[in-house]
């Protein structure tokens, strides 16, 4: 209630959006409706101004005035202009807010440069963008194939129209592949080293709550598809792709991370490291919280966090008095510090102070509304099966792979990875790498990096 009395109400907003010659906005997606050109020039005060351009179809009302909605917006180049370099697209948008008596106008203008390089096209993508548009029109197109299903009265199973928007990721994957190789003669095609994530998002999302079959009822499928539609960029791609935050102790911030290629995310103590969402995040001495956006944030507790190598469970070694005191203690604090980070980051605190949690007075969460779950879980335990399901499969990829991609298990030995793939869970789905060689791409194994 506190949350809801918190929002903001709309006051009449609306959006134009104006490109140049031989651009168009094909779509838009999200809290937005189109406007007719009377309702677009009372908005806007057009009727005002000497050269009133068209803004029908240019012209939207937002149906929100909060953070936790977003609009995506959908260009395509129509063939009516030249578009050769040297040359550039501006595009603008232009919004809204207030009535005849009290308006007020925000304007962003934005100029794009054209290229008929490949390269240098990949190397300008911003990829967290890129990939949620892209996953948007793949789910707008899955519901709008249930909504056509149920409108017919079919009852043929959603599995079908499940199947169909798995193949439509895989179309979108092996074209952006077929795209950038051309005149490759390597087989499988090589994709492009700079788009990698984008082709991660494109894998989270068919496995996901989204689309993938693992996930909910179909009509738990229908309300997690049109909350991404509308959520705000940052959260909705949290819900595309999970974020892991790997826990280390109380650990002194300054004295860097453990981690390979890793900082301390919120930089102060307890010391949490971002992670790819790979199941090799599940080693028994860890603890971690899985940021899902939308879906929730999940907290994980390994069984011998605390326990020295030595003294680890299954070994022979029986641990002293002393010992399990302290290791009882790192686990509670393990448990305290993700518990803490999955509550704040379901109730939409990003900034690292703990003081919203611990006797703040602020309950309202401004970044995802309604609030998503929050869930702590131990290794081995019922509740776990929820944070492993959003964690993609690894531990069969070769070793190069894995180290590549999970950085704190480079130099691990052999017997280490065999006797952890023995543990973890069982699972037929097709790793990142086998999924990509199956639809004959050669996915490049290139170290990563947090860049989300």
């Amino acid at each position: 209630m506190a949350a809801a009395a918190a929002r903001p109400t709309p006051r009449g907003a609306a959006l134009t959006i104006h490109a140049s010659k031989g651009v168009r906005v094909a779509r838009l997606v999200g809290a937005a409706d189109v406007m007719s050109a009377e309702d677009a020039a009372r908005a806007t005060g057009a009727a005002r101004r000497e050269k009133n351009t068209a803004l029908a179809a240019t012209a939207f009302a937002l149906r929100g005035a909060d953070d936790s909605q977003s609009v995506s917006a959908y260009f395509e180049y129509d063939g009516t202009a030249s578009l050769d370099e040297p040359a550039f697209v501006h595009l603008q948008f232009i919004t809204w807010i207030g009535d005849e008596n009290e308006r007020s106008a925000r304007c962003v203008t934005l100029r794009v440069s054209t290229t008929s390089s490949a390269v240098a096209y990949a190397r300008a993508v911003h990829l967290p963008t890129a990939s949620l548009l892209a996953a948007r029109r793949l789910v707008l197109e899955a519901h709008e194939d249930d909504t056509l299903r149920v409108g017919a009265g079919s009852s043929a199973s959603s599995r079908k129209n499940t199947g169909a928007s798995v193949a439509r990721i895989e179309k979108c994957v092996s074209r952006v592949a077929e795209a950038f190789s051309a005149g490759a003669d390597s087989s499988p095609a090589p994709f492009p080293e700079a788009l990698v994530p984008f082709a991660e998002a494109m894998y989270h999302l068919r496995r996901g709550p989204m689309l993938g079959v693992g996930f909910g009822h179909d009509d738990e499928k229908t309300t997690a598809r049109l909350a991404f539609l509308f959520a705000s960029h940052d959260v909705a791609y949290r819900s595309l792709a999970p974020v892991v935050y790997a826990w280390n102790g109380e650990r002194d911030v300054r004295s860097g991370s453990p981690f390979p290629g890793t900082e301390n995310v919120f930089g102060e103590e307890p010391f949490f490291a971002k992670l790819p969402a790979l199941d090799l995040a599940l080693a028994p001495h860890s603890a971690i919280v899985v940021d899902h956006g939308l879906f929730g944030a999940f907290g994980w507790v390994g069984r011998d966090v605390g326990v020295e190598p030595g003294e680890a469970s299954g070994d022979a070694t029986t641990t002293t008095t002393s010992s399990g005191a302290n290791a009882n203690a790192t686990r509670e604090a393990a448990v305290e510090a993700v518990t803490s980070l999955a509550t704040r980051l379901a109730r939409g605190s990003r900034s690292g102070s703990r003081s919203d949690i611990n006797g703040g007075t602020s309950t309202a969460n401004t970044s995802v509304f309604p609030a998503p779950p929050s869930l702590v879980a131990a290794e081995g335990s019922s509740a776990a099966r929820r944070v492993v399901c959003r964690l993609a499969p690894a531990h069969r990829d070769a070793p190069h792979e894995q180290d590549a991609r999970f950085p704190p298990v480079r130099g691990t030995s052999l017997e280490a990875r065999r006797a952890f793939a023995a543990r973890a869970p069982p699972t037929e789905e097709l790793t990142f790498f086998q999924w990509m060689r199956g639809l004959g791409v050669d996915a490049p194994v290139t170290p990563w990096a947090p860049w989300r």
